[in-house]
């Protein structure tokens, strides 16, 4: 008897714990709907819509996990969800139910740009430094902190969930973590708008804890006078660090020289580097001051060392030695004082094993060697690096004061730059050229860019409308339907037919009609690719360059058809 009623007791609270899920959700979806329905911000109308598209998944998600934990019955716990407006309330509210959600504290950056504890009690490490992530851009496990999250909105660090030391929590950390950063866009609609600067003279732009602490080494060895090595990806800034440091060490007052060691052929370098005389070899009509005895008293940077011929590695390991040279046929020695800076995107270490640099040069080269990270591993300077850019060359078309959709900055940062901030400079200035206006939103992204989910929404869930207010452009397309010839078009497509056969009563109702109608389009134009992709591998029993040739379409372009239209193939499999 006394089992059974334990029994019923336990159905009891499951039923309240249900229906209390169910009365927060419904809730929650009417306070979306208000929002999308609302019209007066299009962006917090955009985060609405993906918000309600994804709501069944959560209420799901809430009730199996649920299940089975104590903590999930407390009816009031959900009473007091369903009246949160704030999210100052909502981290209050997850402290308040720790054996639901497990978490100790919320931490928040406020747009003054300063930490502050919204709940519970914690400690906030120094360095938030992601170490590994969740989902790329919008949620990560702390560096040496396993109990605790740090989520990403807009490109931005602004939440740090700090959960239970015990394992085994109610709900699992990074499900919980993730489900947070989806709220976020919610209650937090504006980046904090002052990136923050390394140096004085805005010559670098950093923000990644880690990134920041390898420049305050850098800015301290500069003040030595030491040859530096710089070896990192191409487009990672390594220039822009030579010229810092240059001008943090005691020879700023004097001329900084660069070389790219890549760009001069192998018979023109010694020339190049240390001049020559007159008569020296054909066409050598009077004497040429070299790239070294320019740098005299400053700094010579060496970039792409891992290029330089061999034969001229001995010659520049004699001149680090002696810091004296002979100009190409002539007999004087001529002595300099130089500061070196070398800088590769080559693994100078491998090429010594190889056999192709000399170890003698690389220890010479290497007196305080650095690694700069590629920019996909410092996602806090995205967003950073990007507003500069934005600014910079908005004023310089024309275009300032500049408005940018902070929905833009989500997709930028969840993409892998691979060719590191030169690429993300480049994009800027493509995005501006494209706007041809003040105000930039996710439609003049590129389509690679915006084929990137938004790093701080959720993604559409797999029962839900495939188009769904998919933020996409017209740019490049022309999609027309003649008047008198909509019923060919459209007959046997209800989805075409229910598009054509709405009549808009508002422009805020065409606008919606005219972006569904473009997604559409987009959608169809890509199924006739991957069709056409698919013959045409087929037909070159894949092989790209028959493919090519067959096509008619260049290699580089037909690269992009597949990149593009790759998901539906793996959405068909």
């Amino acid at each position: 008897m006394r089992s059974l009623t334990s029994q019923s007791c336990l159905r009891m609270m499951s039923e309240q714990h249900t229906q209390s899920v169910k009365l927060f959700f419904r809730t929650f979806e009417n306070h979306l709907s208000r929002i999308r329905d609302d019209g007066k911000d299009a962006n917090q109308a955009y985060r609405a819509q993906v918000l309600l598209s994804q709501i069944g998944l959560f209420e799901k998600a809430m009730l199996e996990e649920g299940a089975g934990a104590a903590g999930f019955s407390d009816a009031a716990g959900f009473g007091e969800l369903v009246e949160i407006e704030q999210f100052a309330d909502l981290a209050a509210w997850a402290v308040a139910q720790r054996a639901l959600t497990g978490i100790a504290a919320v931490h928040f950056l406020d747009p003054s740009g300063e930490w502050h504890c919204l709940a519970g009690d914690g400690i906030l490490p120094m360095r938030l430094r992601a170490g590994e992530w969740l989902r790329r851009g919008l949620v990560a496990q702390l560096h040496h902190a396993k109990n605790m999250f740090i989520a990403y909105l807009f490109g931005q660090p602004r939440l740090v969930l700090q959960f239970d030391e015990q394992e085994g929590s109610a709900v699992d950390r990074g499900k919980m973590a993730l489900f947070f950063a989806r709220l976020l866009p919610v209650f937090v609609s504006d980046r904090i708008t002052q990136p923050t600067v390394y140096s004085a003279d805005r010559a670098i732009i950093a923000k990644d804890p880690h990134f920041c602490d390898l420049l305050g080494l850098i800015e301290k060895a500069s003040g030595k006078d030491v040859s530096i090595l710089l070896e990192g990806e191409s487009g990672t800034g390594k220039e822009v660090i030579a010229n810092f440091i240059h001008r943090h060490s005691p020879r700023s007052g004097k001329p900084i020289v660069a070389v790219n060691c890549a760009a001069i052929p192998a018979g023109l370098i010694e020339s190049e580097l240390f001049g020559h005389e007159k008569g020296a070899f054909t066409n050598a009509y009077s004497r040429q001051i070299g790239r070294v005895e320019e740098a005299d008293g400053g700094t010579l940077f060496l970039d792409e060392i891992g290029e330089m011929p061999f034969a001229m590695q001995a010659k520049l390991l004699r001149f680090l030695q002696l810091h004296e040279f002979h100009r190409v046929g002539g007999k004087n020695k001529i002595s300099v004082d130089v500061r070196i800076v070398a800088a590769t995107n080559r693994h100078l270490k491998d090429q010594v094993a190889k056999g192709e640099f000399r170890e003698d040069l690389y220890y010479r080269l290497s007196v305080m060697p650095f690694v700069i990270p590629p920019l996909r591993e410092r996602i806090d300077d995205i967003g950073a690096l990007s507003e500069y850019f934005f600014d910079k060359y908005g004023r310089s078309f024309g275009f300032a004061p500049l408005k940018v959709d902070p929905i833009v900055y989500q997709h930028l940062c969840g993409y892998d730059f691979p060719g590191n901030v030169r690429e993300l400079e480049n994009l800027i200035q493509n995005i501006l050229v494209i706007a041809q206006g003040p105000t930039v939103t996710v439609a003049h992204l590129p389509p690679d860019i915006r084929a990137v989910p938004p790093v701080a929404l959720p993604e559409r869930a797999a029962d839900s409308p495939k188009r769904v207010w998919r933020p996409r452009s017209s740019y490049g397309r022309n999609f027309r339907i003649s008047r008198g010839k909509s019923a060919v078009a459209v007959g046997g497509n209800p989805e075409l037919e229910r598009l054509l056969g709405q009549t808009p009563k508002n422009n805020d109702e065409l606008k919606l009609l005219k972006q569904e109608i473009q997604n559409y389009a987009s959608d169809l134009t890509l199924l006739v690719e991957a069709r056409f992709l698919r013959d045409l591998l087929a037909r070159a029993e894949g092989s790209m360059p028959k493919a090519s040739t067959l096509g008619n379409i260049n290699r580089t372009l037909l690269y992009k058809m597949i990149d593009r239209t790759k998901h539906l193939d793996e959405e068909g499999r």
